[in-house]
C-alpha cells in the first residue's frame, strides 16, 4: 500500500490476479435483504426481498437458482397464466385475485386521463370522501366481489367508509365473506363473476353512496353523471371499452329502479 493510501486510511485488498485470490472470488456470494417501502398515490405497502447474487463462477449457480424459481412458479401457476401475467397490463388473468394495493398500482399506471380529471373534480366538489384510496377501495370490491359476495355488503361498505374512512375494517369485512364464499372452489377460474351490466350497476350505486350526498335510488344529477361515468369506466380495469361505458350509462339512467335493492 502506498504512503498516500496509508495516510488516507485506505484499506488494501489482495490482488485478484493470483490463482488463490481468483478461486476465493469465484465462490463469494453476497446475501442481501432489502426492505423497500413502495407508495402508490394513497396506497402503500412494504416489500421485503431476499436475493442471492453470485459475483462470479461458471454460471451453474445462477442457472440452478433460475431453475428453482421456475419450478416454484410452475407449481403455483400454469404456464399460460404465467405468460399472461407477464404480458398483461392488469397483471393477471381472468378471475385471478388481486390485492387492493396491487389494484391501486395498476389503476395509477393504466387508468386514462379522464379518470384522474373526474376524480379531481369530484374531490373538489364533495371533499375527502372522493379521495382516490376510497374510490379505488369500492371499485376493487366491485371488481373482485360482484357475483360472489352480496351487493349490499359492498354498498354498505361504501356508505360507511364515507363517514369512518376506515379502510382496514372494510377490507377485513369484505375479505372475510369473500374467502368464505370462494373456499369451496378448487381453482380460481371456477369462481363466478357477475354479468358486466350487474358490475356496472353495482359500481355506480357504490360510488354514488360513497361520494354523492344522495340516498339509494336517488337520481344522479346530470352535472355529476359524466364524472361518475368516467370514474367507474377508468377505475374498473379491463372494462375500458365502449360496451362497458354503455353499461355504465345505462346504470346511471336506471338508478331509481334499484331503490330497494340494498335494503
Amino acid at each position: 500500500m502506498s504512503s498516500l493510501h496509508a495516510e488516507r486510511g485506505v484499506r488494501s485488498f489482495p490482488s485478484v490476479s493470483s490463482p488463490g485470490s481468483r478461486k476465493n472470488v469465484q465462490h463469494v456470494f453476497h446475501r442481501r435483504q432489502d426492505r423497500s417501502h413502495v407508495r402508490y398515490g394513497d396506497a402503500s405497502m412494504t416489500i421485503k426481498c431476499q436475493s442471492t447474487v453470485p459475483d462470479g463462477g461458471n454460471g451453474d449457480n445462477k442457472n440452478s437458482g433460475i431453475g428453482r424459481l421456475l419450478k416454484t412458479v410452475q407449481g403455483a401457476l400454469p404456464v399460460v397464466g404465467l405468460l399472461s401475467r407477464l404480458t398483461s397490463a392488469e397483471g393477471g388473468v381472468g378471475n385471478d385475485d388481486c390485492a387492493y394495493p396491487e389494484y391501486c398500482r395498476m389503476v395509477y399506471e393504466a387508468a386514462p386521463e379522464g379518470f384522474q380529471i373526474a376524480l379531481a373534480d369530484l374531490q373538489s366538489k364533495y371533499g375527502d370522501c372522493a379521495q382516490r384510496r376510497y374510490v379505488l377501495l369500492v371499485l376493487w370490491m366491485v371488481k373482485e366481489g360482484c357475483g360472489i359476495v352480496s351487493d349490499k355488503l359492498i354498498v354498505d361498505s361504501a356508505r360507511r367508509v364515507r363517514v369512518s374512512q376506515d379502510i382496514e375494517f372494510e377490507m377485513e369485512r369484505f375479505l372475510g365473506e369473500y374467502k368464505e364464499k370462494t373456499s369451496k372452489y378448487t381453482y380460481i377460474s371456477d369462481i363466478p363473476k357477475g354479468p358486466l351490466q350487474d358490475q356496472a350497476s353495482l359500481a355506480v350505486d357504490a360510488i354514488a353512496r360513497l361520494v354523492l350526498p344522495i340516498q339509494d335510488g336517488d337520481a344522479i344529477e346530470e352535472a355529476d353523471a359524466s364524472l361518475v361515468e368516467d370514474v367507474v369506466v377508468g377505475g374498473m380495469l379491463g372494462y375500458e371499452g365502449e360496451d362497458f361505458r354503455q353499461c355504465v350509462r345505462t346504470s346511471i339512467g336506471t338508478r331509481q329502479e334499484r331503490a330497494k335493492k340494498y335494503t
